[in-house]
C-alpha cells in the first residue's frame, strides 16, 4: 500500500509541474512590427528636350542617382527629412518629410535653358505617377556603378576665323582700292586631343590648318597664305558649381610649318605667278575656351586664341625673290575665334 501511495504522489506531482510549465511558456505572436523604411521613386519620362543628357540627382547634398531619358530609380530610405535636388543652369529642390511605409514619387525633367538645361523636379500624386511610369514603359535603373564615372580624355573638332596683325599690299583694283594679304588670321579648322589630368588642370595637343586670302575677292587674281600648326596647351580649368560648364585658360608653344604664299596675277597686266615657301617656326599662343556641357560625354565650346609667330623665307617658285621685310620675314601673329564640339571618353 505504501508503494501504491508513493506512485500516486509522483503522478500528482508531475501534473502540477506540467501546469507550471504551461504557465511560464511564452506565446508565439505574429510579427506586427511597423515598417521602418520609406520609398522614394525618382522618375524621368521621355522628352525630346535634352534627351541625350543624364540628370544627376542629389539627396541631402550627396550624389545618389543619374537618370537617363525614360528611366526611374527606386530609393529605400529611413523615415526622416530629405532634400532632393539637381544642379545644372538652375538648382531646384524638393523637400520630403518621409514617413515609414509610404512611397513618394518625384518627376524629373530637363527644360531648355540659356547656356545649358534647366532641371525641373515635382512631387507627384502616387496614382498619377504609377500610371505615367507604366504607360511610358520606363526602364528601372538597378545599378549605380557608373554614378561617379569620370571622362578624362576628349577629342575635339573645331573651326573658326580670325584676323592677322600684319598684311601687305598685293594688288590695286581699277577703283584704286588696295588689295592686301595677311600672313595671320583667315579661316582655320583643327582636331585636338585633350586629357583632364585633374579637376583644375588640362593638357591638350592640337593639329590645325590655317589659310588666309585676299582682303578683296578678284575675278582676275588670287592670293593665299597657308600653314599647318601643332600646339601643346596646358590649361587651368575653372568649373562652375553645377558642372554644366567650365572655362579653360591656357598658353603654350607651337610649331608653325609648311608656310606657303601663292600669288596668281597672271591675268592682270604686268602681273606674275609666284610661290614663296617659309621655314618652320616656333611660336607662342594663349587661349580662352568656354565649354558648355551637352551631356556627360559631349560639349560645345567657344573660344579666343592669340598666337605670336614670325616666319623666315626659305625658297621661291616663279623667278621672284622677296625684298620687302613683310615678305622675307612675315609676322604670322593674329587673333582667332573658335567654335567646336568635344567628345569625352
Amino acid at each position: 500500500m505504501c508503494k501504491k501511495f508513493i506512485l500516486n504522489f509522483i503522478f500528482v506531482l508531475q501534473i502540477f509541474n506540467l501546469a507550471d510549465a504551461q504557465e511560464v511558456m511564452p506565446l508565439v505572436e505574429s510579427d506586427t512590427t511597423q515598417p521602418k523604411q520609406a520609398t522614394i521613386v525618382l522618375y524621368r519620362p521621355y522628352n525630346m528636350v535634352a534627351s541625350a543628357v543624364s540628370l544627376k540627382l542629389y539627396v541631402n547634398g550627396q550624389l545618389t542617382a543619374k537618370l537617363k531619358n525614360n528611366t526611374y530609380y527606386v530609393l529605400e530610405v529611413p523615415a526622416g527629412s530629405y532634400d532632393i535636388s539637381a544642379r545644372m543652369e538652375t538648382e531646384p529642390h524638393v523637400l520630403i518629410n518621409a514617413e515609414a511605409g509610404k512611397t513618394y514619387y518625384i518627376k524629373c525633367a530637363i527644360n531648355m535653358g540659356v547656356w545649358s538645361g534647366r532641371p525641373q523636379l515635382d512631387l507627384i500624386d502616387p496614382t498619377f505617377a504609377k500610371e505615367e511610369i507604366e504607360k511610358g514603359t520606363l526602364q528601372q535603373i538597378l545599378s549605380t556603378s557608373d554614378l561617379f564615372k569620370t571622362y578624362k580624355n576628349r577629342i575635339s573638332f573645331h573651326m573658326g576665323g580670325g584676323k592677322g596683325f600684319e598684311s601687305f599690299e598685293v594688288f590695286k583694283t581699277t577703283d584704286n582700292e588696295t588689295v592686301t594679304l595677311s600672313t595671320g588670321g583667315g579661316f582655320n579648322f583643327g582636331i585636338q586631343y585633350g586629357n583632364r589630368i585633374s579637376k583644375n588642370f588640362d593638357l591638350a595637343f592640337e593639329m590645325l590648318y590655317q589659310i588666309s586670302s585676299l582682303s578683296i575677292n578678284l575675278k582676275n587674281g588670287s592670293g593665299t597664305f597657308s600653314r599647318g600648326v601643332f600646339t601643346v596647351t596646358p590649361s587651368l580649368v575653372i568649373p562652375d558649381k553645377n558642372e554644366s560648364m567650365n572655362w579653360r585658360i591656357g598658353a603654350g608653344p607651337g610649331v608653325y610649318f609648311g608656310g606657303t604664299m601663292k600669288i596668281d596675277g597672271s591675268q592682270i597686266p604686268g602681273g606674275r605667278n609666284f610661290t614663296f615657301k617659309y621655314k618652320s617656326a616656333v611660336g607662342f599662343h594663349a587661349n580662352f575656351i568656354w565649354d558648355i556641357m551637352l551631356g556627360e560625354a559631349s560639349s560645345i565650346f567657344l573660344g579666343l586664341k592669340y598666337y605670336n609667330v614670325t616666319y623666315k623665307f626659305s625658297s621661291s617658285e616663279g623667278g621672284v625673290v622677296p625684298i620687302d621685310r613683310k615678305l622675307k620675314e612675315p609676322n604670322g601673329s593674329g587673333l582667332d575665334f573658335l567654335v567646336g564640339l568635344s567628345i569625352y571618353f
